[in-house]
């Protein structure tokens, strides 16, 4: 993703290997009830889990999100020893720039009052993409990060997106809630 003020001056790279990434996609090419049924049983078990605990599902209308979002995400990046790449600036040119053409959905679970966790989201013509998630670890027995990507799915799916792309492969724990 680019931003038209970020002028970067990249140093000369030699040789290098260029990979494919590994993600996980989710074809959304059926109803919502179908794309429901796709997930494993044990997923919509802890989607039911979130909802019969009273986590909800909220979106993020105003700019200032973006602090407490990038919160999150810099606290699971922390909870794995790695940093994020990306700066809280970053992530307000996101907002700045996707937002108004509606090209960003930015979801928080909230439980009893409090966000627990969060996800960022960003779209082209038929697919979504996760771009960064985030939650506070002693709520994540209540499964707000399921309840969360079922909202999303369940959101695109009703709204003609074609895909649901996880980005992303390769930390065991993270492939495993994947």
């Amino acid at each position: 993703i680019k931003f038209p003020d970020v002028r970067r001056n990249l140093p000369k790279m030699g040789t290098y290997d260029r990979q494919a990434p590994e993600t996980w996609i989710l074809e959304l090419d059926c109803s919502e009830d179908e794309a429901w049924r796709r997930l494993s049983p044990a997923c919509r078990n802890r989607v039911r889990k979130a909802q019969n605990s009273g986590v909800s599902i909220v979106e993020a209308q105003e700019r200032e999100c973006v602090t407490e979002l990038y919160a999150m995400f810099a606290a699971a990046h922390a909870k794995r020893n790695t940093t994020t790449s990306k700066s809280l600036r970053y992530y307000y040119d996101l907002w700045d720039s996707l937002k108004p053409a509606g090209l960003i959905k930015v979801l928080f679970a909230e439980y009893q009052g409090k966000r627990i966790a969060s996800a960022t989201f960003v779209m082209n013509t038929d697919t979504g993409y996760l771009f960064s998630a985030g939650s506070h670890s002693e709520h994540n027995k209540l499964a707000p990060n399921n309840l969360l990507h079922w909202h999303f799915i369940s959101w695109a799916a009703r709204n003609g997106l074609r895909r649901y792309d996880m980005v992303g492969k390769g930390i065991d724990t993270i492939d495993h809630f994947k």
